[in-house]
């Protein structure tokens, strides 16, 4: 949970700093934010297909399939890497085409190029980081985040407005561009500081890249459906993002701060599903029951997220001025924040029932669950509220909290029915 708080504080950082810059740079941030993650997520969630096998493999004491998942993870990582960077390289031609404002879509468009370069950075660390978590060592990811988040706040103050160094240099203000070489040069930052705890990982795959390379379609039949579930759920709220966007660059820069805020109430019981994925993927890779670790794991993300419900919507306006002074951004966000917190319990219960899922090695059918209730229920019931029936950017967000109960509800049930019916080792 603090590791995912920690990612999370990066995006709040750039957010802060750029907002103070202006209400075009921001929007700028946001509209890069929203493209480069939604490519990245899908390589995000096709590495999350190493949660199960390294959990079960580590449950029963398989060191030699531990180390090829090394080898996988390292190999994976690079192969996504490509699709990847050229999806980041065209954000300005697709940012126009979905109807964004031009001058925040060329700017945007200049902040995802230089995102691209650390994108290869941000995988091989995701790959190294689920390698470790399925093992239960938590500890070395968030060292690595931390260790970002400095290198980002100090790169965020000199890059985006600029600064007098010692011995006479000056930095030029670069903006938005700014904010993106600090993240890029984050990403590498985080991949180096992890690299190193991953000896054990170096160890055992040396003379066996072949192995792992032979092991890699296997992988992705498990990957795959979890990018694709992954996908579908952040593409969603990317979609609503972009739809929001059409309303002018003060709504997408109120749609930054918004989304600031609730992806951080988000990170802890995403960090629980994590979490949940790894204890459950251990107790069954052991023969043990794992019915209680997932109760207790579902309840704990819907408790927390019942507070933080009530926090959102006790305190919409001083949330929303973390961020900004803009008077027309903050008063389209706080319109936002309450709708947010009418769906935080239902997000806290996916988030934690997807890891459990994950867990177990059932990663079929819910990405099937994310396409109807985001894409089927979700978006056009968002749409209708924005545009015919006149809520504009509320209304899309309102198709989110419908989204978010269907989805909820139907995880619920197939939780019930994996774990009442035992999971298949892998």
């Amino acid at each position: 949970m603090l590791g995912n708080l920690g990612n999370v504080a990066l995006g709040m950082v750039d957010v802060a700093v750029v907002g103070r810059v202006g209400e075009l740079p921001l929007a700028a941030v946001s509209a890069g934010v929203i493209w480069t993650f939604g490519v990245f997520l899908f390589g995000m969630g096709v590495l999350r297909g190493l949660d199960p096998a390294v959990a079960q493999a580590h449950g029963r004491g398989d060191q030699p399939r531990l180390d090829r998942a090394f080898g996988e993870a390292v190999l994976l990582s690079l192969l996504l890497s490509v699709p990847v960077v050229l999806g980041c390289l065209v954000a300005a031609p697709g940012l126009l085409m979905l109807g964004q404002d031009p001058d925040v879509a060329v700017l945007a468009g200049d902040y995802s190029r230089v995102r691209a370069l650390g994108m290869p950075g941000s995988l091989l660390f995701v790959g190294l980081a689920a390698w470790l978590q399925g093992q239960g060592h938590m500890r070395p990811p968030l060292i690595a985040t931390l260790v970002g988040a400095v290198v980002n706040l100090g790169l965020d103050l000199v890059l985006v407005d600029g600064a007098r160094l010692p011995g006479g240099l000056t930095v030029p203000a670069l903006g938005a561009v700014g904010c993106a070489w600090a993240s890029t040069a984050v990403a590498w930052t985080k991949a180096a500081v992890l690299l190193p705890v991953c000896g054990a990982g170096l160890a055992g795959v040396r003379g066996r890249w072949g192995d792992a390379l032979r092991g890699l379609p296997l992988l992705l039949k498990d990957g795959l459906p979890i990018g694709v579930q992954t996908g579908l759920e952040v593409w969603a709220f990317n979609a609503v993002g972009l739809m929001v966007g059409t309303f002018g660059a003060t709504a997408m820069a109120a749609q930054a701060v918004a989304m600031q805020i609730i992806s951080f109430t988000f990170m802890i019981p995403f960090g629980l599903g994590v979490a949940a994925s790894t204890r459950v993927g251990n107790l069954i890779g052991a023969g043990r029951p794992a019915g209680r670790a997932a109760v207790v794991a579902v309840a704990a993300g819907a408790g927390w997220m019942l507070l933080s419900s009530l926090s959102i919507a006790a305190l919409p306006g001083p949330a929303a001025r973390l961020f900004t002074d803009e008077a027309g951004v903050i008063a389209i966000a706080v319109t936002l924040l309450p709708v947010a917190a009418f769906f935080q319990v239902f997000d806290g219960i996916q988030a934690v029932s997807f890891g459990v899922l994950r867990g177990a090695g059932d990663t079929r059918l819910p990405p099937l669950i994310n396409l109807v209730g985001y894409w089927l229920v979700g978006l056009p019931l968002g749409a209708l509220l924005a545009w015919p029936l006149g809520l504009g950017p509320r209304g899309l967000w309102w198709g989110l909290v419908v989204a978010l109960v269907v989805v909820s509800g139907l995880l619920l049930l197939r939780l019930r029915s994996t774990l009442g019916a035992g999971a298949p080792s892998r």
